[in-house]
């Protein structure tokens, strides 16, 4: 079988998880039983600007066209450093199209205020792409008296007021929503 080499320099996308940590308890997410206590043996942690700039030196960065920061066990909301890692990969790759998908329930309105002002402008009203679009892709499952119901431990005062200081910057935001029976009539 012969052997591929891989010129790392080529990479274009990347998919990162920032943070093992949530503010959310979902009952489908492998992080914690059936949305009751965290999974044993996961080890909640962050990745910090200086991890990131180990595993992506500027050299690679530059090259980077586009990042997801999504989580499979975590939410990259949580992650300490996430405005100051989105700003090291714009400051190396200045046209990078940087994604962040949360459930958007954690931190103040003046941090997702920060978020909005990191993010707008930063996107074509025009590209029909969604996955082209820089910005904020909040994952919220319903209205008040239904998105509690998947989305557990999240707090819909907190998360709308998150929501409306990220928006009023004028910042790209994405509402995705997981229809299930309790939430198809609010969609």
């Amino acid at each position: 079988m012969e052997e591929r080499m891989y010129d790392i320099n080529c990479v274009r996308r990347l998919h990162i998880e920032l943070s093992s940590r949530c503010n959310a308890s979902c009952p489908a997410c492998s992080r914690n039983h059936s949305g009751g206590p965290v999974a044993e043996g996961l080890e909640l942690t962050d990745l910090s600007l200086d991890d990131i700039k180990r595993m992506v030196p500027i050299e690679i960065a530059k090259n980077i066209r586009s990042i997801n920061f999504c989580g499979n066990v975590g939410d990259p909301g949580m992650a300490p450093d996430l405005l100051e890692i989105l700003e090291y990969f714009r400051e190396h790759s200045p046209k990078v199209v940087q994604q962040v998908r949360t459930n958007g329930g954690m931190r103040n309105a003046e941090y997702w205020t920060k978020l909005g002002n990191f993010f707008s402008g930063q996107s074509d009203p025009n590209n029909k792409f969604l996955f082209n679009m820089a910005g904020v892709v909040f994952s919220v499952d319903g209205l008040e008296d239904t998105n509690h119901i998947y989305r557990r431990g999240v707090k819909w005062d907190k998360l709308i007021a998150n929501m409306r200081a990220y928006s009023a910057t004028g910042a790209y935001a994405i509402w995705e929503w997981l229809v299930f029976e309790h939430n198809q009539h609010q969609v």
